[in-house]
């Protein structure tokens, strides 16, 4: 890159260019560094991180400046005034301040904004052309207006856009490495750079004539010590970098101790508050230091209230002396109490039934105090005086109780004695004239056959059938009796055993019938053997009666499941009965066929229900006329 003003030709180190361009980037990045620390710290550490900042970014700025002139190659000597030289670098630090105090501001608008990048833009094109001024050569510096103004137009608004950036990307500065932060920087530099180029292009050199050997006032700086002032500006801003990048480590490891003691402290605040039970600390004298929600909730008090209230005024006398007993110990022994039942005594004058319990609080192995929680229990114990009152009641309705049924089995014995007194008198009292009447007819029958008429013979013969009748009454009577009063023995009991014994009963009984039984095998029940027998027997023997009539007669009896309950079943293909007199089956005395077409008493169907009511089973029947009969029955 070259141009020549007037005779004078110029050209550029394209090394020294570059280095120029990564020292302004170098001083950008860490203006965007220091912004953020800025930002996050306070009082005098600020003022501290304003200094030092702006001392290393004005001086890495104004090193690219330096360096960019170097870079210029003219064929006359040149030289620098010192102290414009010193001037243009404090000028350089001050715009470095302006711009670090103003992207430091915690808020800022569109009109600090564009002060601050007028002050900043204003004293980077007075550092760069007062450097200008301090250059000493044979030559005299004249400026081109349009890119004079130029230059000074990109330094504003370079600065503005690099103030712009460094306030909105501080927070990116606390990331460790962040592209975004990177290619700003970089953006920045290469406009600064830009700026101090533009200012180069407007110069002017004219010759003034003077001999190239003739001395020239103030210092001289080669190539090498252009180059050594660009490191050493990188490694000043290299570690102004790596400071603020230890600071922010530090404090981020500050800040995260502070977070996570702040959280657990939020974390222990909402436990305390969410429980159900009454959480508090006391000291060794008894007052409170700490309360939870639920601790004022329960006393009416609020918990700053109870701070240093002594826990004594929340007992009755009666509960106070058990209170204190337990926290001497605790203090003194280091015991712990576990659900202690007492009573708390409210704001308003109420009081709640609670269980304490109480641990000794511990610092450096001493009991310096006491915690403890406390459950309010009233409503269990409102319920347990309900359950207790309830249980009395119980009691005397279960004593009133007993003492009717007792006096109802009273009653129910003397019944049963005058019952069975009664059965004796009918066994003893009936039948001995019901003998004399049968006996006697008998004799007359057998005796006097010649001299009664046929008329005499048939009333004789119908007496003679009623008392045979009234005696089988007699003894069916006493069957139902004895089964309503008899005593239960329950155990396994094979049904299909007892059914063939019966079965073969009553074909001895007639063997010129010819009955077909189907028993199921293994047929079991759990109950009293001599009543299930008398069940059987009378539903066997109906069956048997009731296919008298039947060429090919059929008895069966098994058992079957319905809805998980064992239902037991004799069934036959005999006489049927109406289903429209089903409910007549089971009661005493009751016939649905006439006495000369089925003999009976009809009492065993209702010995049948006594026995089905004593092992707590039911008994149902179904049948139709002419076509058989099914009994159903289940046991308990």
């Amino acid at each position: 890159m070259t141009h020549a003003g007037m005779a004078v030709h110029v050209s550029y180190d394209p090394t020294l260019v570059m280095l120029s361009i990564v020292v302004a980037i170098g001083a950008s990045y860490t203006a965007l560094e220091l912004a953020g620390r800025l930002a996050a710290v306070q009082g005098r550490l600020r003022l501290i991180w304003l200094l030092g900042g702006a001392a290393a970014m004005g001086i890495g700025i104004w090193s690219m400046h330096f360096i960019g002139m170097m870079a210029m190659q003219m064929p006359v000597p040149m030289r620098y005034d010192p102290d414009l030289t010193i001037l243009s670098m404090l000028i350089a630090v001050g715009a470095s301040g302006v711009a670090l105090f103003t992207a430091g501001r915690r808020l800022m608008g569109t009109a600090p904004l564009l002060v601050g990048g007028m002050f900043m833009g204003a004293g980077i094109a007075a550092m760069h052309y007062i450097g200008m001024a301090a250059m000493r050569m044979p030559v005299v510096i004249s400026y081109r207006p349009g890119l004079f103004i130029a230059s000074i137009l990109i330094a504003v608004s370079a600065s503005v856009a690099a103030l712009w950036l460094a306030f909105h990307l501080r927070g990116e500065t606390l990331a460790r490495w962040s592209w975004k932060k990177i290619g700003s920087a970089a953006g920045m530099g290469v406009a600064i750079a830009g700026m101090h180029y533009t200012g180069m292009q407007a110069a002017i050199f004219t010759p003034l004539g003077r001999s190239a050997s003739q001395a020239l006032p103030g210092m001289g700086i080669d190539k090498l010590g252009a180059a050594a002032l660009g490191f050493a500006s990188l490694f000043v801003l290299a570690i102004a970098v790596i400071s603020a990048y230890k600071e922010y480590l530090q404090r981020e490891r500050e800040l995260s101790k502070d977070r996570l003691l702040r959280e657990a402290q939020e974390f222990r605040d909402r436990v305390m508050h969410s429980v159900t039970n009454a959480i508090v600390a006391l000291d060794r004298q008894g007052r409170f230091t700490l309360a939870n929600r639920r601790t004022a909730e329960m006393t009416g008090y609020a918990p700053e209230e109870l701070i240093g209230q002594p826990f004594s005024r929340f007992f009755r006398s009666d509960a106070l002396a058990g209170m204190e007993a337990h926290f001497a110990q605790i203090t003194s022994q280091g015991s712990e109490v576990r659900d202690y039942e007492t009573e708390l005594l409210c704001r308003d004058g109420s009081v709640r039934a609670v269980s304490i319990s109480m641990a000794p609080l511990r610092q450096g192995g001493r009991v310096v105090g006491v915690v403890g929680t406390a459950e309010d229990i009233s409503e269990r114990k409102r319920a347990e005086a309900a359950i207790r009152q309830l249980n009395a009641e119980l009691e005397q309705r279960v004593a009133e109780r007993t003492a009717e049924l007792t006096a109802v089995n009273a009653e129910l014995m003397a019944l049963n004695r005058e019952l069975e007194a009664f059965s004796y008198s009918v066994s003893h009292d009936l039948r001995a004239p019901l003998r004399a009447i049968h006996g006697f007819s008998q004799v007359l029958l057998e005796d006097y056959n010649g001299k009664l008429d046929s008329d005499g013979q048939k009333y004789l013969e119908r007496v003679l059938n009623a008392s045979q009748r009234m005696g089988q009454l007699i003894d069916d009577l006493l069957s139902l009796s004895r089964i309503t009063r008899s005593e239960m023995h329950r155990e396994p009991v094979n049904l299909s055993m007892l059914a063939h014994g019966i079965a073969a009963a009553l074909q001895a009984e007639q063997p010129t019938r010819r009955v077909n039984f189907v028993i199921e095998p293994e047929v079991t029940a759990h109950g009293d053997p001599r009543l299930l027998e008398i069940l059987l027997d009378n539903l066997l023997g109906n069956a048997w009666k009731f296919t008298g009539k039947r060429n090919n007669a059929r008895i069966e009896f098994g058992v079957r499941e319905e809805a998980g309950e064992r239902v037991y079943f004799v069934r036959d293909n005999g006489a049927g009965f109406d289903m429209a007199y089903a409910d007549k089956l089971f009661g005493a005395f009751q016939r649905l066929h006439g006495v000369t077409e089925f003999e009976g008493t009809g009492i065993g169907l209702a010995i049948v229900q006594r026995v089905i009511d004593r092992h707590g089973g039911r008994i149902w029947a179904e049948g139709a006329v002419e076509q058989g009969a099914a009994f159903y029955f289940t046991l308990e």
